[in-house]
């Protein structure tokens, strides 16, 4: 039964959520790309995003998964991504108010680190609540609704800027994109 995994209530909360934080987090790379460029027009400004945001996933990459493996999965994803709305709250602040490009890159580097512990945590929830059998048919409507949500975010970012000619809009909106992700995981069971 190829739609087995969306009857259960765990996957389907999992996925709606998964897809609005995926597609947030992509409206922010592309904002955040559009934002450096409009205020510094160098090329340069470009590349430092990618390091604030790989600099913590490194320094972080082994206390996360040690959390993952230690502490109930779900609290420390909602943790995570609690961190990840109020930096996309942030940068939305830091895009209507005019903020220091500083600024920027300092919320990128929280956002690295908020991911760092996303990572490990929310990718690994649905094997503790679901059988093998359910978890292979499951894995393969997420893997989709990762890629939906991985190409529709910065289509939706991109069309927003251009439509408001700010960052502000895609910022928030992926703000609440994590939070539909938080609600969607709080429904979810705690396993230790």
């Amino acid at each position: 039964d190829a739609y087995a995994a969306l009857r259960h209530p765990f996957v389907r909360s999992f996925a709606i959520g998964r897809f609005a934080a995926i597609a947030g987090w992509q409206m922010i790379n592309v904002s955040v790309g559009w934002l450096l460029y409009e205020r510094t027009s160098d090329p340069w400004a470009l590349g430092l995003v990618g390091v604030c945001e790989l600099a913590p996933v490194l320094l972080f990459m082994v206390i996360a998964g040690n959390a993952a493996d230690r502490y109930p999965r779900r609290n420390i994803g909602i943790f995570a991504h609690t961190v990840l709305t109020v930096a996309a709250t942030s940068l939305a602040w830091l895009s209507y108010s005019n903020g220091p490009t500083w600024a920027i890159y300092s919320v990128l580097a929280l956002i690295g680190t908020a991911r760092s512990f996303a990572s490990p945590s929310v990718n690994t929830i649905l094997p503790q609540l679901l059988n093998p059998t359910e978890f292979a048919n499951a894995n393969a409507w997420l893997s989709s609704t990762f890629q939906l949500a991985a190409i529709s975010g910065p289509a939706l970012g991109g069309m927003l800027i251009a439509l408001t000619h700010t960052a502000t809009v895609p910022f928030a909106l992926a703000a609440v994109g994590q939070l539909i992700f938080i609600a969607m995981l709080r429904t979810m069971p705690v396993r230790k």
